[in-house]
């Protein structure tokens, strides 16, 4: 590499101190997820059909919610039902991955022995967001 000793010692250290990787003899080990430039095919092709999932579920669901949340109190103090259904959206994709986690389908964030407790670091260099 093309960085000072001193300075990549001093990064290393605090990837380890911050648990993002682990250092055994003169090896480091990754902790968390890495995800670089040469993922963003497998991105993009997952991107593509959960978008396409959750477009055709909106679109079968979406006025149905608007009228069961039509009594709820931001929409009846007039809050922006856009506003109220994005908050709501953020809390059912949490709700959602809590009952993935539970069912063992996917990564329990709440049981992480790394102590992040109710999230999981990443690391995304290079990927189109």
């Amino acid at each position: 590499t093309s960085l000072d000793r001193d300075y990549l010692e001093h990064i290393l250290n605090f990837l380890v101190k911050i648990r993002y990787i682990s250092q055994e003899d003169d090896a480091y080990h990754l902790l968390i997820p890495v995800f670089t430039e040469a993922d963003q095919e497998m991105f993009q092709k997952i991107r593509g059909m959960v978008s396409e999932e959750i477009l055709n579920w909106l679109q079968t669901y979406y006025d149905r919610i608007k009228e069961d949340l039509k009594d709820i109190s931001a929409v009846r103090n007039r809050v922006n039902y856009g506003e109220v259904f994005n908050m709501l959206w953020h809390y059912f994709f949490g709700y959602t991955n809590k009952f993935l986690a539970r069912s063992g389908l996917i990564y329990d964030t709440y049981s992480a022995p790394q102590g992040f407790t109710g999230f999981l670091p990443a690391v995304l260099s290079g990927l189109e967001r």
